[in-house]
């Protein structure tokens, strides 16, 4: 595993988003983007950066799945909800994997809420969704 950052390929790619504060990128493996944001709160103006931020690491090579380590957001809004499904089905219309990694429960609760459980593939930890994508390719 290593930071998107160390790599040459990625060298361009800023670190923090306004908006997004401190965000960890990591290629989990050769096709896997991890994305782990530290805030609390995953809103309008967070949900844009974080879709933009994502685009822009996939249009580099080899990286076809993305996952979303929501470990420590806490409150997601109707724009944070419509970003995360957005970049479910682009990357399902691309033939690639976005799971979403170990919700809190407030954020489970409301994803349970909105039916997108039944959509969206959440798993509690990295590597059970690594083993997802290597089974379901």
């Amino acid at each position: 595993m290593m930071s998107l950052f160390e790599t040459d390929a990625f060298a361009s790619l800023p670190e923090t988003y306004s908006s997004l504060g401190q965000v960890n990128l990591r290629v989990e493996e050769e096709h896997t983007l991890s994305v782990t944001l530290r805030i609390k709160v995953l809103q309008s103006t967070c949900a844009t950066e974080l879709k933009a931020l994502v685009k822009q690491c996939l249009g580099k090579p080899n990286l076809k799945h993305v996952l979303l380590n929501l470990s420590q957001v806490t409150h997601m809004d109707s724009f944070g909800l419509a970003s995360v499904l957005g970049l479910y089905k682009e990357l399902r219309e691309s033939g690639g994997h976005f799971i979403l990694v170990n919700p809190n429960s407030n954020l489970l609760q409301l994803i349970e809420i909105t039916r997108l459980n039944h959509v969206l593939p959440i798993v509690d930890t990295v590597p059970q969704a690594l083993e997802l994508i290597r089974t379901n390719p």
